[in-house]
């Protein structure tokens, strides 16, 4: 039951009286197929007051090209795709999107594959995934 309710498409969160509201109203775009990431990112996102959509493949990833105008930030997990699958995505969001996206990946070398393909932050998953997150979201 914990699992569905993390690994639904929606979760709004409410709060956070130091953002903006044109920030307050948009949102993040988790790209995340496992349970305990989307767990302790929603977490992170909750305690920040930032509603999060959560996505576990590149195809539902890929329909939010047209809400871009309300995406906050998108975290990629490279790994998701495969090898080098996630550069399409990456690159479709790169012309339509100017915001941060975070390359997330428990493998350095996907990371920075996935920088390669256009995104702006690295986020190896732990210590250094929270420290960027958090700095995005102040």
């Amino acid at each position: 039951m914990l699992i569905a309710l993390f690994t639904a498409l929606t979760i709004t969160i409410l709060g956070a009286n130091h953002m903006s509201n044109s920030e307050n109203s948009k949102f993040v775009l988790l790209v995340e197929d496992d349970s305990i990431t989307q767990q302790a990112l929603a977490r992170l996102f909750q305690s920040r007051g930032v509603e999060c959509r959560i996505v576990d493949t590149l195809a539902e990833a890929m329909k939010y090209l047209a809400q871009v105008d309300q995406i906050r930030l998108i975290v990629w997990d490279g790994d998701l795709f495969g090898e080098n699958s996630f550069d399409d995505a990456i690159q479709a969001f790169k012309k339509v999107f100017d915001g941060p996206m975070v390359a997330a990946s428990g493998n350095k070398q996907s990371v920075d594959k996935q920088m390669e393909a256009g995104c702006t932050h690295r986020g190896l998953k732990g210590r250094e995934q929270l420290t960027v997150l958090k700095q995005l979201l102040l």
